[in-house]
C-alpha cells in the first residue's frame, strides 16, 4: 500500500489517537473499460481493485467512515434478488447491470480473503459487523475534482482529521493534483488539522497498468533540459516560427492542457497529426545522430 500525504503540516495537529479517519474510494464509470477488474480486482493474481483496497485501508487505519463512489450513474433499474440483492444497480451503455459498490462489497465480503496478504488476515465477521455499518455509497459527482471536493466538505462537516482517497494507479496522480489544488483554495481545512492522503489500488482502467503509464507534465524548471526554451530544437528539426507564440505559450504542459480541452473529433485529428510529426522528427534526428 502506497500513500502520499498532500498539503502542508497542519498548524494545529491533533493527537494521533484522536484523529477520525474517512476513506473515500473514487467511483468508476459503470460504462468504463473492464469495470469488474478496476472496481473489484483479480483475486487469482492478488491484484486489489479500488473497493478491496479501500477496505484494507479502512480496516488498517480503523476508519470511522468508508465511502464508495459509484461513478457516473446513467440509469437505475431493479434486478432480481439472486443477482445483486435488493440494492439499486448501475445500468451501463453495454446493457450490463452492474451493482452499486456497497451492494457488491456486502455480497462478496467473503471473497476478500481470496486476495491473500493482509486482507486474508481480516476476519469476515469483523468486517461485516464493524466495517459494513460504516460504509455508504456516494453518487452524483460531476467529475473527479467535484467528487474530491465533496469528500473534503464531508470531512469538514463531520469533524474528520484524516482523509484517504483511494483510486487506480493511473488515476491516483490526478486525484493528488485535484486534492492539492482544492486544499490550496481552502487553507482553513489545513488549519483545523485535516490531512489528505492518496492511495493507489493495483488495477487500472487501461491496458497500461501502473503509474508509469501516466505522463506528468510540470511547468519547466530545469533549463538544462531545454524545456524552458522552445527555440532550443535539435539540428535539422526545423525552427519555431516567430508567429507561433511566446515561450510560455509554447511550453509543453500548456499545449497539452489546451489539447485536452478540444472536442473529441478535433483531439483525434490532433493526435493523428502529432503522431505523423513525431515519426518524421524522430527519423530526421536519428539520421543526424547516426
Amino acid at each position: 500500500m502506497i500513500a502520499a500525504l498532500l498539503g502542508a503540516v497542519p498548524s494545529r495537529p491533533a493527537a494521533t489517537a484522536n484523529v477520525r479517519t474517512a476513506v473515500v474510494v473514487l467511483g468508476y464509470d459503470p460504462c468504463g473499460h473492464d469495470w469488474e477488474r478496476v472496481v473489484w480486482g483479480d483475486a487469482r493474481a492478488g491484484l486489489l481493485g479500488r473497493v478491496p483496497q479501500g477496505v484494507l485501508v479502512a480496516a488498517s487505519m480503523r476508519a470511522e467512515l468508508l465511502v464508495l463512489g459509484d461513478g457516473r450513474v446513467l440509469k437505475r433499474t431493479s434486478v432480481p434478488k439472486s443477482a445483486f440483492g435488493e440494492k439499486d444497480v448501475l445500468q451501463a451503455h453495454d446493457g450490463l447491470a452492474r451493482p452499486d459498490p456497497v451492494a457488491m462489497l456486502t455480497l462478496r465480503l467473503a471473497e476478500l480473503g481470496g486476495f491473500g496478504g493482509a486482507l486474508a488476515r481480516l476476519p469476515e465477521e469483523r468486517l461485516r459487523h464493524d466495517l459494513l455499518p460504516r460504509c455508504i455509497r456516494a453518487h452524483g459527482a460531476l467529475n473527479t475534482r467535484d467528487e474530491i471536493a465533496r469528500a473534503l466538505e464531508l470531512c469538514a462537516r463531520g469533524g474528520f482529521g484524516r482523509l484517504v482517497l483511494v483510486s487506480s494507479p493511473t488515476h491516483a496522480p490526478r486525484c493528488a493534483r485535484d486534492a492539492s489544488a482544492l486544499l490550496a483554495a481552502r487553507p482553513e481545512l489545513r488549519d483545523v488539522g485535516l490531512l489528505v492522503f492518496v492511495c493507489a489500488s493495483h488495477t487500472s482502467f487501461t491496458k497500461d497498468e501502473g503509474a508509469d503509464a501516466v505522463a506528468i507534465l510540470e511547468p519547466p524548471h530545469r533549463s538544462s533540459r531545454g524545456d524552458a526554451d522552445p527555440r532550443d530544437v535539435a539540428p535539422g528539426a526545423g525552427e519555431v516560427p516567430e508567429t507561433a507564440g511566446t515561450d510560455a505559450e509554447l511550453a509543453l504542459h500548456r499545449l497539452v492542457a489546451r489539447s485536452l480541452r478540444l472536442e473529441p473529433r478535433a483531439r483525434r485529428e490532433l493526435c493523428a497529426r502529432l503522431a505523423q510529426l513525431l515519426e518524421r522528427l524522430e527519423t530526421e534526428v536519428s539520421a543526424i545522430i547516426y
